[in-house]
């Protein structure tokens, strides 16, 4: 049976911090998405705002 102190061959505690620092990683990743999403999404709200990215969308595409 495997001994619950130790995981993969690290010990658990640093197993538990390497998962907490991931999971805190995730989390900011997740509110920096979401931030952008609603900038995003207010930014294509506006006309003119959606008139200028689509013609530099067009000029990219060629």
């Amino acid at each position: 049976m495997a001994d619950d102190a130790f995981c993969c061959g690290l010990p658990k505690k640093t197993m538990d911090t390497e998962i907490l620092q991931a999971l805190e990683k995730w989390e900011m990743n997740g509110q920096e998405v979401s931030e952008a999403i609603k900038e995003w999404e207010s930014l294509s709200a506006n006309p003119e705002n959606q008139e200028r990215y689509e013609a530099r969308l067009k000029c990219l595409r060629g």
